[in-house]
């Protein structure tokens, strides 16, 4: 798969807050735990529940693989894409 949001996009963000939706193929801007003060722009592609609750499985457009390493958190979720131009 290709790149969505690419060197001359445009993307307007929203600011994630605990009422804001958040579903199978939204994009995200997310911290990763494991690197503070690190943060990715990725696509949410499944979305599963364990003991802590729910978490995001995400994945980059361009990436072959699931960042299946990341259980992604809403505490850790900043904003969502709401459209690209």
């Amino acid at each position: 798969m290709y790149q969505t949001i690419n060197k001359t996009s445009i993307a307007y963000f929203t600011k994630v807050n605990k009422d804001t939706k958040l579903e199978i193929s939204d994009i995200i801007e997310f911290e990763v735990p494991k690197w503070r003060g690190c943060s990715w722009v990725h696509r949410i592609i499944d979305i599963r529940e364990d003991k802590q609750g729910i978490y995001y499985i995400t994945k980059g457009d361009d990436n072959w693989f699931p960042d299946f390493f990341q259980r992604t958190r809403r505490k850790d979720i900043h904003y969502k894409i709401i459209k690209i131009i």
